[in-house]
């Protein structure tokens, strides 16, 4: 079993480990999500959201085992998705901000990183889509 996981990581291309970049990135996210920080005062990140990002950081995992071309893309598209629930969620703290007002009330910076996290994972992901998975034999 070693050895098999050990060659999966020799031949792993930068496409690979592009996905596995976005992953890190999305668990941080996630994390931060699971400590209880609000997005808004009656928000926080979403459980849809969470449970998309966890999809995502296995399917990105998964890339270890499954070499397709446009593998990538599946966690991309999570990654999105995660990443458009969250705007959905933070929008009113982003406008609240841009508009110098306190309405919905929430945490600029905490909706800001999250934004920051899962907007690099989505294109970590997008880019990985386009480069060979496999590391090329010399």
């Amino acid at each position: 079993m070693g050895a098999l996981l050990l060659n999966k990581v020799k031949s792993a291309g930068i496409s690979v480990w592009l996905g596995i970049a976005a992953a890190i990135l999305v668990i941080i996210a996630v994390a931060m999500a699971a400590t209880g920080n609000a997005l808004t005062s009656n928000t926080s990140l979403g459980a849809d959201a969470v449970a998309v990002g966890v999809v995502g950081i296995v399917f990105s995992l998964a890339a270890f085992w499954f070499r397709f071309n446009f593998w990538q893309l599946i966690p991309a598209i999570l990654y999105t998705v995660t990443l458009g629930l969250t705007i959905k969620s933070g929008i009113n703290v982003l406008m609240d901000r841009f508009n110098d007002v306190v309405y919905s009330g929430g945490n600029f910076d905490m909706v800001v990183t999250y934004l920051a996290l899962l907007g690099a994972a989505c294109i970590l992901c997008i880019a990985a889509c386009f480069i060979n998975p496999t590391r090329a034999e010399n």
